[in-house]
């Protein structure tokens, strides 16, 4: 390939040509002025004196209350939403379906549904305290024990089926 310059031809650029005519433009290039080097002192750390370094950021949870508070904010919380749920149950009931207010009827839609909405959340919130979660843990271990040991099973089962001239 030969280098040549025609007026046809932007500032800063070169056409090159090769054997068969072809040609490619390609940046002159042109020396660049290098920067001086850094010179000075590779300083240590700045908190390298205590002799380690800091450890990563850890989130650990501290539970500093008793079973007592988790109960009373339990209730403190519990209470009064079932009773509104209740209420509303109550007064749909009387509202659509002819319910009469003073009977049996009405009082068990107006308890069933507080117990319902109270049971619900005793559940959620046993689930979700610490003691709940260790128990769902150790229930979520056995199952995947449980499924491990299935998969397992008939790994060797697949394994006792194929015929490998025993």
């Amino acid at each position: 390939m030969k280098p040549t310059t025609t007026n046809q031809v932007a500032p800063g650029w070169q056409r090159i040509e090769d054997d068969d005519g072809r040609a490619q433009y390609l940046p002159v290039k042109t020396p660049q002025r290098r920067p001086p080097p850094l010179v000075g002192d590779v300083l240590p750390p700045m908190h390298a004196g205590n002799g380690h370094a800091a450890g990563p950021v850890q989130t650990v949870q501290a539970v500093t209350t008793s079973h007592e508070d988790r109960a009373k904010g339990f209730t403190l919380t519990t209470v009064p939403l079932a009773a509104v749920v209740g209420l509303v149950a109550l007064l749909a009931a009387a509202g659509l379906f002819g319910v009469p207010w003073l009977s049996w009827s009405a009082l068990l839609v107006l308890f069933g549904v507080f117990a319902a909405v109270w049971g619900a959340a005793y559940f959620w919130h046993t689930l979700a305290s610490p003691d709940g979660a260790t128990v769902l843990s150790i229930l979520l271990s056995y199952r995947y024990v449980r499924h491990e040991q299935r998969a397992r099973l008939d790994r060797l089962a697949t394994w006792e089926d194929t015929d490998d001239g025993d």
